[in-house]
Protein backbone atom coordinates (compact mmCIF):
# COMPACT_ATOMS: atom_id res chain seq x y z
CA UNK A 1 0.00 0.00 0.00
CA UNK A 2 1.37 3.33 -1.02
CA UNK A 3 1.25 6.61 0.89
CA UNK A 4 -1.87 7.97 -0.85
CA UNK A 5 -3.93 5.00 0.33
CA UNK A 6 -2.85 5.52 3.95
CA UNK A 7 -3.81 9.19 3.76
CA UNK A 8 -7.24 8.30 2.37
CA UNK A 9 -7.85 5.73 5.13
CA UNK A 10 -6.76 8.25 7.80
CA UNK A 11 -9.23 10.85 6.50
CA UNK A 12 -12.05 8.31 6.47
CA UNK A 13 -11.28 7.30 10.05
CA UNK A 14 -11.21 10.92 11.20
CA UNK A 15 -14.56 11.56 9.55
CA UNK A 16 -16.02 8.49 11.23
CA UNK A 17 -14.75 9.59 14.65
CA UNK A 18 -16.24 13.06 14.06
CA UNK A 19 -19.65 11.62 13.22
CA UNK A 20 -19.61 9.39 16.30
CA UNK A 21 -18.71 12.29 18.57
CA UNK A 22 -21.41 14.51 17.00
CA UNK A 23 -24.11 11.86 17.51
CA UNK A 24 -23.01 11.31 21.12
CA UNK A 25 -22.97 14.98 21.98
CA UNK A 26 -26.36 15.62 20.32
CA UNK A 27 -28.05 13.26 22.78
CA UNK A 28 -26.92 15.31 25.75
CA UNK A 29 -27.80 18.64 24.09
CA UNK A 30 -30.62 20.69 25.62
CA UNK A 31 -32.33 23.98 24.76
CA UNK A 32 -31.86 25.06 28.36
CA UNK A 33 -28.28 25.97 27.53
CA UNK A 34 -29.50 28.81 25.30
CA UNK A 35 -29.40 32.00 27.33
CA UNK A 36 -30.81 35.39 26.46
CA UNK A 37 -28.26 37.74 25.01
CA UNK A 38 -28.51 41.47 24.48
CA UNK A 39 -28.40 42.33 20.78
CA UNK A 40 -27.45 45.77 19.54
CA UNK A 41 -28.50 48.40 22.08
CA UNK A 42 -31.07 46.18 23.76
CA UNK A 43 -33.91 46.88 21.33
CA UNK A 44 -36.93 44.60 21.25
CA UNK A 45 -40.08 44.38 19.13
CA UNK A 46 -43.19 46.42 19.97
CA UNK A 47 -45.78 44.60 17.83
CA UNK A 48 -49.09 44.08 19.68
CA UNK A 49 -52.84 44.29 19.24
CA UNK A 50 -54.32 47.77 19.22
CA UNK A 51 -56.26 48.90 22.24
CA UNK A 52 -59.87 50.16 21.94
CA UNK A 53 -58.62 53.70 22.56
CA UNK A 54 -56.12 53.45 19.69
CA UNK A 55 -58.78 51.96 17.40
CA UNK A 56 -61.07 54.89 18.23
CA UNK A 57 -58.34 57.35 17.24
CA UNK A 58 -57.37 55.58 14.01
CA UNK A 59 -60.85 54.78 12.67
CA UNK A 60 -64.31 56.31 12.56
CA UNK A 61 -66.91 54.14 14.29
CA UNK A 62 -70.05 54.45 12.19
CA UNK A 63 -73.30 52.41 12.62
CA UNK A 64 -73.75 50.16 9.58
CA UNK A 65 -77.47 50.46 8.75
CA UNK A 66 -78.15 49.78 5.06
CA UNK A 67 -81.93 49.59 5.54
CA UNK A 68 -82.07 53.17 6.80
CA UNK A 69 -79.53 54.37 4.26
CA UNK A 70 -81.65 53.07 1.38
CA UNK A 71 -84.54 55.13 2.73
CA UNK A 72 -82.36 58.24 2.77
CA UNK A 73 -82.04 58.33 6.58
CA UNK A 74 -78.91 58.70 8.72
CA UNK A 75 -76.56 58.72 5.74
CA UNK A 76 -72.87 58.69 6.77
CA UNK A 77 -70.71 61.72 6.04
CA UNK A 78 -67.22 60.24 6.42
CA UNK A 79 -65.88 58.84 3.15
CA UNK A 80 -63.42 55.98 3.29
CA UNK A 81 -62.92 52.21 3.42
CA UNK A 82 -64.48 49.77 5.87
CA UNK A 83 -61.60 47.73 7.30
CA UNK A 84 -63.43 46.02 10.15
CA UNK A 85 -66.45 46.02 12.41
CA UNK A 86 -67.44 45.76 16.06
CA UNK A 87 -70.65 44.60 17.68
CA UNK A 88 -73.35 42.52 16.12
CA UNK A 89 -72.11 39.29 17.73
CA UNK A 90 -73.92 36.85 19.95
CA UNK A 91 -75.06 38.35 23.21
CA UNK A 92 -75.07 36.76 26.64
CA UNK A 93 -78.05 34.98 28.11
CA UNK A 94 -79.39 38.17 29.70
CA UNK A 95 -79.40 39.96 26.37
CA UNK A 96 -81.06 36.93 24.76
CA UNK A 97 -83.86 36.97 27.34
CA UNK A 98 -84.29 40.72 26.87
CA UNK A 99 -84.48 40.25 23.11
CA UNK A 100 -87.16 37.55 23.47
CA UNK A 101 -89.20 39.69 25.83
CA UNK A 102 -89.02 42.68 23.50
CA UNK A 103 -90.12 40.56 20.54
CA UNK A 104 -93.08 39.16 22.50
CA UNK A 105 -94.04 42.69 23.51
CA UNK A 106 -93.86 43.75 19.90
CA UNK A 107 -96.12 40.87 18.84
CA UNK A 108 -98.67 41.71 21.53
CA UNK A 109 -98.80 45.31 20.42
CA UNK A 110 -99.46 44.23 16.84
CA UNK A 111 -102.33 41.84 17.75
CA UNK A 112 -105.85 43.31 18.18
CA UNK A 113 -107.07 43.09 21.78
CA UNK A 114 -110.62 41.72 22.04
CA UNK A 115 -113.05 43.52 24.34
CA UNK A 116 -110.82 46.54 24.82
CA UNK A 117 -110.71 49.88 23.19
CA UNK A 118 -108.13 50.46 20.53
CA UNK A 119 -105.06 52.32 21.63
CA UNK A 120 -104.36 55.71 20.27
CA UNK A 121 -102.19 55.50 17.17
CA UNK A 122 -99.73 58.07 18.51
CA UNK A 123 -99.01 56.18 21.71
CA UNK A 124 -98.80 52.90 19.82
CA UNK A 125 -96.35 54.30 17.31
CA UNK A 126 -94.15 55.63 20.11
CA UNK A 127 -94.09 52.27 21.88
CA UNK A 128 -93.38 50.40 18.67
CA UNK A 129 -90.57 52.77 17.75
CA UNK A 130 -88.96 52.33 21.18
CA UNK A 131 -89.14 48.54 20.97
CA UNK A 132 -87.80 48.50 17.41
CA UNK A 133 -84.98 50.81 18.38
CA UNK A 134 -84.06 48.62 21.34
CA UNK A 135 -84.02 45.50 19.14
CA UNK A 136 -81.87 47.20 16.52
CA UNK A 137 -79.41 48.54 19.09
CA UNK A 138 -78.87 45.06 20.51
CA UNK A 139 -77.73 43.69 17.14
CA UNK A 140 -76.25 46.92 15.81
CA UNK A 141 -73.04 46.58 13.80
CA UNK A 142 -70.59 49.46 13.83
CA UNK A 143 -68.15 49.75 10.95
CA UNK A 144 -64.55 50.83 11.41
CA UNK A 145 -63.94 53.32 8.58
CA UNK A 146 -60.51 54.61 7.59
CA UNK A 147 -60.99 58.02 5.97
CA UNK A 148 -57.30 58.58 5.11
CA UNK A 149 -55.87 58.39 1.59
CA UNK A 150 -54.94 54.71 1.72
CA UNK A 151 -54.72 51.61 -0.46
CA UNK A 152 -56.12 48.27 0.67
CA UNK A 153 -55.33 44.77 -0.64
CA UNK A 154 -57.68 41.91 0.28
CA UNK A 155 -56.18 38.42 -0.07
CA UNK A 156 -58.09 35.23 0.68
CA UNK A 157 -58.79 31.76 -0.61
CA UNK A 158 -61.86 30.91 -2.64
CA UNK A 159 -65.05 30.94 -0.59
CA UNK A 160 -63.80 32.85 2.46
CA UNK A 161 -66.12 35.80 1.79
CA UNK A 162 -64.00 38.41 0.03
CA UNK A 163 -66.96 39.61 -2.03
CA UNK A 164 -69.85 39.05 0.38
CA UNK A 165 -68.23 40.26 3.61
CA UNK A 166 -65.72 42.84 2.36
CA UNK A 167 -66.55 44.16 -1.11
CA UNK A 168 -70.35 44.38 -0.79
CA UNK A 169 -70.26 46.33 2.52
CA UNK A 170 -67.74 48.75 1.02
CA UNK A 171 -69.89 49.26 -2.07
CA UNK A 172 -72.94 49.88 0.12
CA UNK A 173 -71.02 52.39 2.21
CA UNK A 174 -69.59 54.10 -0.88
CA UNK A 175 -73.11 54.56 -2.25
CA UNK A 176 -74.43 55.81 1.09
CA UNK A 177 -71.76 58.48 1.55
CA UNK A 178 -71.83 59.57 -2.12
CA UNK A 179 -68.46 58.38 -3.43
CA UNK A 180 -67.74 57.76 -7.09
CA UNK A 181 -65.99 54.47 -7.78
CA UNK A 182 -64.89 52.07 -10.50
CA UNK A 183 -65.47 48.35 -9.85
CA UNK A 184 -63.71 45.62 -11.84
CA UNK A 185 -66.42 43.02 -12.40
CA UNK A 186 -65.17 39.99 -14.35
CA UNK A 187 -68.23 37.85 -13.63
CA UNK A 188 -70.91 40.52 -13.90
CA UNK A 189 -72.27 39.89 -10.39
CA UNK A 190 -71.51 43.38 -9.11
CA UNK A 191 -73.40 45.06 -11.95
CA UNK A 192 -76.41 42.78 -11.43
CA UNK A 193 -76.47 42.90 -7.65
CA UNK A 194 -75.21 46.32 -6.58
CA UNK A 195 -75.65 48.21 -9.83
CA UNK A 196 -79.42 48.00 -9.41
CA UNK A 197 -79.20 48.98 -5.73
CA UNK A 198 -77.01 51.99 -6.47
CA UNK A 199 -79.33 53.30 -9.18
CA UNK A 200 -82.62 52.50 -7.43
CA UNK A 201 -81.95 53.56 -3.84
CA UNK A 202 -79.06 56.03 -4.09
CA UNK A 203 -79.70 57.68 -7.45
CA UNK A 204 -76.42 56.64 -9.07
CA UNK A 205 -75.88 56.61 -12.79
CA UNK A 206 -74.30 53.22 -13.45
CA UNK A 207 -72.27 52.74 -16.62
CA UNK A 208 -70.98 49.34 -17.70
CA UNK A 209 -67.85 48.93 -19.85
CA UNK A 210 -67.81 45.48 -21.45
CA UNK A 211 -64.32 44.76 -22.79
CA UNK A 212 -65.39 41.36 -24.13
CA UNK A 213 -68.27 42.82 -26.17
CA UNK A 214 -67.51 46.55 -26.54
CA UNK A 215 -70.69 47.18 -28.55
CA UNK A 216 -72.76 46.23 -25.50
CA UNK A 217 -71.09 48.83 -23.29
CA UNK A 218 -72.81 51.99 -22.14
CA UNK A 219 -71.69 54.75 -24.48
CA UNK A 220 -71.04 58.41 -23.77
CA UNK A 221 -70.47 61.14 -26.33
CA UNK A 222 -68.00 63.72 -25.01
CA UNK A 223 -69.21 66.25 -27.61
CA UNK A 224 -72.77 66.18 -26.29
CA UNK A 225 -72.24 69.00 -23.80
CA UNK A 226 -70.31 71.01 -26.38
CA UNK A 227 -73.17 70.84 -28.89
CA UNK A 228 -75.65 71.59 -26.12
CA UNK A 229 -73.93 74.81 -25.06
CA UNK A 230 -73.32 75.85 -28.67
CA UNK A 231 -77.06 75.66 -29.31
CA UNK A 232 -77.71 77.78 -26.22
CA UNK A 233 -75.15 80.37 -27.37
CA UNK A 234 -76.77 80.58 -30.81
CA UNK A 235 -80.14 81.32 -29.26
CA UNK A 236 -78.88 83.94 -26.81
CA UNK A 237 -76.42 85.87 -29.03
CA UNK A 238 -77.98 87.88 -31.87
CA UNK A 239 -75.96 89.37 -34.78
CA UNK A 240 -75.72 93.19 -34.97
CA UNK A 241 -76.16 95.11 -38.27
CA UNK A 242 -75.08 98.59 -39.31
CA UNK A 243 -75.95 100.61 -42.45
CA UNK A 244 -73.25 100.85 -45.14
CA UNK A 245 -72.50 103.35 -47.92
CA UNK A 246 -75.33 104.13 -50.32
CA UNK A 247 -77.98 102.78 -47.97
CA UNK A 248 -76.51 99.26 -48.15
CA UNK A 249 -76.89 97.23 -44.99
CA UNK A 250 -73.83 95.20 -44.10
CA UNK A 251 -73.03 92.93 -41.21
CA UNK A 252 -70.46 94.07 -38.68
CA UNK A 253 -67.26 92.10 -39.41
CA UNK A 254 -66.59 91.89 -35.68
CA UNK A 255 -69.83 89.96 -35.24
CA UNK A 256 -69.35 87.69 -38.23
CA UNK A 257 -68.61 84.69 -36.03
CA UNK A 258 -72.09 84.99 -34.46
CA UNK A 259 -73.89 84.46 -37.75
CA UNK A 260 -76.05 81.34 -37.64
CA UNK A 261 -74.96 78.48 -39.83
CA UNK A 262 -71.20 79.09 -39.51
Amino acid sequence: MNGDTWIFLALCGALLVFLLMASFLSKSYSLDRIKSKTVGDGQHGTARWATPKEIGKAYHTIPFRPRRWRKGKELPMEQGLILGSVGGGKRKSKAGILLKISRKLLEKLRRPVAGKQKRKPKKKSKVLSKVKKMIEEQGDIRALVDSDDIHCLMIGASGVGKTAFFLYPNLEYACACGMSFLALDTKGDLARNYGAIASRYYGYRVSVIDLRNPTRSDGFNFLTLMNHYMDIARKQIRPTWRPGQGGEVRQDPCQDHHQPGR
